[in-house]
């Protein structure tokens, strides 16, 4: 493939996404005053209109947050969260009502916060779980003059010493060698996804989420979340990441039962097993 049609291909996705964001594209920064350009003041901008254009509520989430620049931390993800569709359509709403909109209307146990700099969206329970990684306390986190991809790698690293003492850890740091950047940070006892939350915030142009599934969250392991900035191309690139987590899933149990002669024949049994019947029949809902 030529770099020629490599940035086309590029460009028409982000026109189409562009476009499907269509009923809400005014952007608070170029019409509140200067002094409201802030992330409380982004939030009680009123739209006139709101309509999610039936996406899922990652997906719902992630343009109210690329669209208007607006830190947010996904701390819980399931198959229904990037996949099920959720319908809304509101008028004279302020993004923080939308935002509350979005998650209720899923009935998914999620909440949503908005008092530390950032839409902090969370599972009261999962965050309670003391086993949940994310939940490990950090001792310490201090760093000066670095970006916020740096702070993440070296909050992951904070962690590998924690459940893997003595190994190495590595990594390449965007913005050169040393991840130069305008964050500085002196943390104690704080637990990593306040860290992560605290790193979006002060940053003003990040987002992070978990990149893991529930069954998961309590082995550390690499990749277990993404910290990404709050540019359209990243918008695309997180999202399908987060789909990936759940269709090669989906894809394994398929992949087994086309392997296996007598899975193959149960699954099409119409016997007493409707659950073997259901998993043969999974598909990845339409986003």
């Amino acid at each position: 493939m030529t770099m020629k049609v490599f940035r086309t291909i590029i460009i028409c996705g982000l026109l189409s996404l562009a476009l499907d964001m269509g009923e809400h594209t005014a952007v608070p920064s170029a019409i509140l005053p200067e002094n409201q350009v802030t992330f409380v003041g982004i939030l009680k901008w009123r739209l006139t209109s709101y309509d999610n254009k039936n996406r899922s509520l990652a997906a719902s989430l992630f343009d109210l947050a690329y669209q208007y620049r607006l830190p947010m931390g996904l701390e819980y993800i399931n198959r229904d969260i990037v996949w099920r569709p959720v319908k809304l359509r509101v008028e004279n709403k302020s993004l923080a009502s939308i935002v509350q909109s979005l998650i209720a209307a899923t009935h998914s146990g999620l909440k949503v916060d908005f008092s530390s700099g950032l839409i902090d969206v969370y599972k009261p329970e999962i965050r309670s779980n003391p086993r949940n990684v994310l939940n490990t306390m950090i001792a310490e986190f201090q760093l000066k003059g670095v970006g916020p991809e740096f702070a993440s790698i070296y909050l992951a690293g904070s962690l590998q010493a924690v459940y893997q003492p003595g190994t190495a850890f590595g990594g390449s740091f965007p913005g050169g060698p040393f991840g130069k950047g305008r964050l500085s940070f002196n943390l104690q006892n704080m637990p990593a996804y306040k860290i992560l939350n605290y790193i979006c915030a002060e940053s003003g142009d990040h987002l992070w989420t978990v990149s893991v599934p529930p069954s998961k969250l309590e082995k550390f392991g690499p990749n277990m979340w993404r910290i990404a900035p709050l540019d359209l191309p990243h918008q695309i690139m997180v999202l399908n990441d987060l789909k990936k987590v759940f269709t090669q899933r989906l894809d394994g149990v398929r992949n087994l039962l086309e392997r296996s002669p007598i899975l193959r024949q149960t699954a099409h049994w119409k016997g007493p097993w409707p659950f073997v019947v259901a998993l043969h029949q999974l598909r990845p809902l339409p986003l």
